[in-house]
């Protein structure tokens, strides 16, 4: 009768060691999942930190683009004021450099 005790205790030990291995087999699992997911989740930041990265060195070269057609208007802007200071513009449709307007 000993002896079946010891093998009751035998069968409640194995039947512990099985669920112990179970909890450590879902709880592994689990962190897999998890790692998995936030791997997804990492991915899902990187695209969007690099369409934003993209977005922004668009629109600082759009700007950059407008700054420097601005800066040319404005040159040609006073270029033509210039011109206009010194009587040197060419408003006359006559005067030309082929047909020079000669003063006496």
């Amino acid at each position: 009768m000993a002896n079946q005790g010891n093998r009751g205790l035998s069968y409640k030990t194995d039947e512990t060691g099985g669920q112990a291995q179970m909890m450590h087999d879902d709880y592994i699992d689990q962190l897999h999942q998890s790692s998995s997911s936030q791997g997804i989740n990492l991915q899902q930041t990187k695209e969007s930190v690099v369409n934003m990265a993209q977005g922004a060195a668009h629109g600082a070269a759009n700007m950059a683009k407008g700054a420097a057609t601005e800066a040319a208007n404005m040159a040609q802007g006073a270029t033509t004021a210039v011109k206009n200071t010194l009587g040197m513009s060419n408003t006359d449709p006559n005067r030309h450099p082929s047909n020079p307007n000669r003063r006496i």
